[in-house]
C-alpha cells in the first residue's frame, strides 16, 4: 500500500547530501513534507537538527543513496559534486536502478552533461535543478527552481521540488539546459 503525504504525493525514501546554508532548510522541507530522509554531510554537526526531526544520518554519500528513490545533492561546486557522486563512497555506485539524482547545486553545463551520461550508463536518472533564492527563502519554501531532465525523471522529481520551492519551471529534457539558464 502506497502512503501519501499531506499534499497527496507519495512518501518517498530520499537521500540528501550537502547540508550547508541552503541544503539544510531544503532537507528540512522534504522531511516536513512527510518523506523519509537519510542525510550526509562532511561535517556531521548540521545534520543533528535534522536527526532530531526524524532524519537518519548516513556515514557516506553511498549510504545516503542506498535504497533511495531519489537522492538530492546541494554542494558547493563541480568538484564537490564529483567528490560525493563518484568513487568507492560516491552515491552513484549505490543508487538503485530507476532512482533519480536531483542535483540542486550550481554546476557548469559541461559537468551536467558529463553526469547525465554517467547516470544514464548506470541506469539512474539525473535531473539538474538549480535554485534561485537565499537561505531564508529556502527556509520558507520560497525558492525558484529550474528543472531539466527526462520526462520520467521529472515526473518523480517535480513533486519533491514543489515541497521546497514556490515555483518549479521545467526548461527541457536535457539536464544541462537548467544549468545554462
Amino acid at each position: 500500500m502506497d502512503l501519501l503525504n499531506q499534499r497527496g504525493n507519495l512518501i518517498m525514501q530520499i537521500g540528501f547530501i550537502g547540508l550547508g546554508a541552503m541544503g539544510t532548510p531544503i532537507a528540512h522541507n522534504l522531511l516536513n513534507a512527510g518523506h523519509n530522509l537519510r542525510v550526509f554531510n562532511r561535517n556531521p554537526q548540521p545534520a543533528q537538527a535534522l536527526r532530531a526531526a526524524g532524519a537518519v544520518l548516513a556515514s557516506s554519500p553511498a549510504q545516503a543513496a542506498r535504497d533511495a528513490e531519489a537522492v538530492f545533492t546541494m554542494v558547493a561546486d563541480d568538484a564537490a559534486l564529483e567528490s560525493v557522486t563518484l568513487g568507492k563512497m560516491g552515491l552513484l555506485g549505490d543508487m538503485q536502478q530507476g532512482a533519480v539524482h536531483v542535483c540542486m547545486s550550481t554546476i557548469g553545463v559541461d559537468t551536467a552533461r558529463k553526469f547525465e551520461a554517467l547516470h544514464r550508463a548506470a541506469g539512474v536518472g539525473f535531473v539538474s535543478a538549480p535554485v534561485f533564492g537565499r537561505p531564508d527563502a529556502a527556509q520558507q519554501r520560497k525558492l525558484f527552481v529550474l528543472a531539466a531532465g527526462a520526462d520520467e525523471h521529472l515526473k518523480r522529481a517535480i513533486p519533491l521540488l514543489q515541497s521546497v520551492g514556490q515555483w518549479v519551471g521545467v526548461v527541457g529534457a536535457d539536464p544541462p539546459q537548467a544549468n545554462l539558464v
